[in-house]
């Protein structure tokens, strides 16, 4: 009967489906809400495979870029102008380092379907927000009379990730910007998957894993959830027995 033992290098690349969960918030009145986003994915991967266990570790890149909660024009009055700003992608780019655990509970000579968990350290290493700011007329206040306080976008007033080699958004002087430094996520991981063994030294396989975050779970400035199913197909080449 064949089996997979030995050391294996896989490439790995998925599509992944992010949800993303805005929780609710009294001091803007903000509502939850979830939406989900396409995404794609890849990873280099080591395995080792002994009887029906395989244990693999490795490191990939993720992007994800999506819309903020109220992503759309709001005008407001600051510093006696009118302005309008539009804020309207949040973009992340990640590293991971994944480990997990998979048993093979059919192997059928050259095919076999497995179960896996295991988890995913991820580091949020570039951020970039598209903020647009621009001033479209005065305030309505006249000569002598006191200006109108600042009304600022409840976002402004929040605390934006920063990645590792993050991006400071291009925001109006006044805004005292804030920043959250933490960029390390980490995601238990469920898979489920079918393998055909090419050769005794080739193989392909296609799986469905899902990520749930287990730390880390406040990203960006409206305090985002994000979980995701990731649908993967991989290629492996054995390099030692």
């Amino acid at each position: 009967k064949y089996r997979d033992e030995g050391s294996w290098f896989h490439i790995l690349n998925s599509m992944d489906n992010n949800y993303i969960t805005t929780p609710d918030n009294l001091e803007t009145g903000l509502t939850e809400k979830t939406h989900e986003k396409f995404a794609y994915s890849g990873a280099l991967l080591f395995s080792k495979a002994r009887k029906n266990w395989e244990y693999e570790f490795g490191i990939g890149y993720a992007y994800l870029n999506y819309e903020p909660y109220d992503a759309g024009t709001i005008t407001y009055v600051a510093q006696n102008r009118l302005r309008e700003v539009d804020f309207s992608q949040m973009n992340f780019d990640l590293v991971q380092l994944p480990i997990r655990a998979k048993y093979h509970f059919v192997n059928n000579g050259r095919w076999s379907l497995f179960a896996g968990a295991g988890l995913s350290n991820e580091f949020i290493v570039k951020t970039r927000y598209e903020v647009e700011d621009i001033i479209k007329g005065a305030g309505t206040h006249t000569t002598g009379q006191t200006p109108q306080p600042d009304e600022l976008p409840a976002f402004y007033n929040r605390e934006f990730t920063k990645g590792i080699f993050g991006e400071i958004p291009q925001l109006p002087s006044f805004v005292d910007y804030k920043e959250k430094t933490n960029n390390y996520i980490l995601r238990g991981t469920l898979s489920l998957g079918a393998e055909r063994n090419i050769s005794d030294n080739f193989a392909v396989y296609i799986k469905t894993t899902y990520f749930h975050t287990l730390y880390n779970n406040h990203i960006g400035p409206y305090n985002d959830h994000i979980n995701k199913m990731n649908f993967g197909m991989g290629f492996k080449l054995r390099i030692a027995n």
